[in-house]
């Protein structure tokens, strides 16, 4: 026993060490512009997103914007003070102003996890977001899964279909992971 606690008062320093502020890194991963063509409803749309280990990444008020009317649409609210996203689908989609307008460059991105809580009308719900250039990407799988709106891939036409006249339909199999 006497012999484990200088290697368990070494593995502690160690800690210390690496992460002074008690805080771990953030995962971080490449981030390229996403050169999939995107329809919204049969209509095409530009979005500036980005492709994260064959995901695709939008701003979640993009999405909103483009859904505002439609029997998808939902509310994009920020709580500063509280460090959370709210969204009450359902409701229209106050615009802000800088929706679909933001030109991405080409080449690689560093693209850092988010930390924001999300809740969906009420409730706490895990979306997996990353942080690229000042902002909140959100994998367009998991927003199509829990405001219920369709998302496809055409593999024959490079296309991403975005749907708001249908639900959403898992493609492949289930992820099964934790929010930390």
């Amino acid at each position: 026993m006497k012999k484990k606690i200088p290697v368990i008062l070494l593995v502690i320093t160690m800690i210390c060490v690496l992460f002074p502020r008690g805080e771990i890194q953030a995962e971080s991963l490449a981030a390229e512009k996403t050169t999939a063509a995107v329809l919204v409803d049969g209509v095409p749309q530009f979005f500036p997103a980005y492709n994260i280990n064959d995901n695709n990444y939008f701003k979640l008020r993009d999405i909103a914007y483009v859904l505002d009317g439609t029997s998808r649409q939902f509310e994009v609210e920020w709580d500063e003070e509280e460090n959370k996203i709210v969204l009450t689908t359902g409701q229209g989609y106050t615009a802000v102003g800088n929706e679909l307008n933001k030109e991405i460059g080409s080449g690689e991105r560093t693209a850092i996890q988010m930390d924001s809580e999300v809740y969906l009308d009420g409730k706490a719900i895990f979306l997996t977001a990353y942080k690229i250039d000042g902002n909140n990407y959100f994998k367009l799988r998991d927003l199509g899964a829990n405001i219920d709106f369709g998302v496809d891939w055409n593999a024959g036409a490079k296309t991403i279909e975005i749907s708001s006249g249908k639900g959403y339909e898992p493609d492949g199999e289930p992820v099964i992971g934790m929010h930390t």
